[in-house]
Protein backbone atom coordinates (compact mmCIF):
# COMPACT_ATOMS: atom_id res chain seq x y z
CA UNK A 1 0.00 0.00 0.00
CA UNK A 2 1.45 3.46 -0.89
CA UNK A 3 1.75 6.38 1.45
CA UNK A 4 0.56 9.22 0.66
CA UNK A 5 2.61 12.30 1.51
CA UNK A 6 1.70 15.76 1.77
CA UNK A 7 4.59 16.77 -0.96
CA UNK A 8 2.51 14.70 -3.92
CA UNK A 9 1.35 16.49 -7.18
CA UNK A 10 -2.31 15.91 -6.30
CA UNK A 11 -2.14 17.09 -2.94
CA UNK A 12 -0.17 20.26 -4.12
CA UNK A 13 -2.56 20.80 -7.50
CA UNK A 14 -5.79 20.47 -5.02
CA UNK A 15 -4.63 23.27 -2.39
CA UNK A 16 -3.27 25.38 -4.66
CA UNK A 17 -6.68 25.33 -6.34
CA UNK A 18 -8.65 26.14 -3.83
CA UNK A 19 -5.53 28.75 -2.56
CA UNK A 20 -7.16 30.72 -5.83
CA UNK A 21 -10.52 30.28 -5.18
CA UNK A 22 -10.49 31.37 -1.76
CA UNK A 23 -8.51 34.22 -2.81
CA UNK A 24 -10.72 35.13 -5.52
CA UNK A 25 -13.65 35.10 -3.14
CA UNK A 26 -11.74 36.63 -0.28
CA UNK A 27 -12.91 33.64 1.84
CA UNK A 28 -12.24 34.08 5.39
CA UNK A 29 -10.59 31.31 7.82
CA UNK A 30 -13.53 28.74 8.09
CA UNK A 31 -12.49 28.31 11.66
CA UNK A 32 -12.14 31.83 13.19
CA UNK A 33 -13.63 33.82 10.65
CA UNK A 34 -11.02 36.01 10.17
CA UNK A 35 -9.87 37.19 7.01
CA UNK A 36 -6.57 35.53 5.44
CA UNK A 37 -3.53 37.23 4.50
CA UNK A 38 -2.98 36.08 1.02
CA UNK A 39 0.69 38.22 0.53
CA UNK A 40 2.67 36.87 3.58
CA UNK A 41 5.27 34.55 3.99
CA UNK A 42 3.88 30.96 4.06
CA UNK A 43 5.37 30.93 7.95
CA UNK A 44 3.22 33.85 8.98
CA UNK A 45 0.14 32.83 11.46
CA UNK A 46 -2.55 34.42 9.46
CA UNK A 47 -0.84 32.88 6.19
CA UNK A 48 -3.13 30.61 4.16
CA UNK A 49 -3.16 26.49 4.71
CA UNK A 50 -5.54 23.60 3.47
CA UNK A 51 -6.88 22.14 6.32
CA UNK A 52 -8.65 18.61 6.16
CA UNK A 53 -12.33 18.68 7.22
CA UNK A 54 -11.45 14.89 8.47
CA UNK A 55 -8.31 15.11 9.58
CA UNK A 56 -5.91 12.80 7.93
CA UNK A 57 -4.36 11.20 10.96
CA UNK A 58 -7.74 10.11 12.09
CA UNK A 59 -8.35 8.25 8.01
CA UNK A 60 -9.16 11.06 6.45
CA UNK A 61 -7.79 11.25 2.94
CA UNK A 62 -5.20 13.65 1.80
CA UNK A 63 -7.42 14.43 -1.15
CA UNK A 64 -10.53 14.80 0.81
CA UNK A 65 -12.27 17.86 1.71
CA UNK A 66 -10.69 20.71 2.66
CA UNK A 67 -11.27 24.64 3.35
CA UNK A 68 -9.08 27.33 3.42
CA UNK A 69 -7.81 28.29 7.23
CA UNK A 70 -4.96 30.39 9.24
CA UNK A 71 -1.60 28.49 9.72
CA UNK A 72 -2.21 28.92 13.42
CA UNK A 73 -6.05 27.86 13.30
CA UNK A 74 -5.04 24.89 11.62
CA UNK A 75 -1.65 23.85 14.34
CA UNK A 76 -4.61 24.85 17.28
CA UNK A 77 -6.94 22.83 15.87
CA UNK A 78 -5.02 19.87 15.26
CA UNK A 79 -6.60 15.82 15.16
CA UNK A 80 -7.18 15.43 19.21
CA UNK A 81 -5.44 12.45 19.99
CA UNK A 82 -8.15 10.70 21.38
CA UNK A 83 -9.68 10.43 18.04
CA UNK A 84 -6.98 8.07 16.57
CA UNK A 85 -7.58 4.50 17.53
CA UNK A 86 -5.35 1.81 18.82
CA UNK A 87 -4.83 -0.49 16.88
CA UNK A 88 -6.41 -3.70 17.57
CA UNK A 89 -5.23 -6.87 19.53
CA UNK A 90 -5.32 -10.24 17.78
CA UNK A 91 -5.88 -12.12 21.09
CA UNK A 92 -8.85 -12.32 22.86
CA UNK A 93 -8.20 -12.55 26.64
Amino acid sequence: MPVKRRDNREYRDLSLALRRKARRADTPCWICGKPILWDVDWRHPLSYTYDHEDAVANGGKMRGIGRPAHRSCNSRRGAPRHAITPPRDTREW
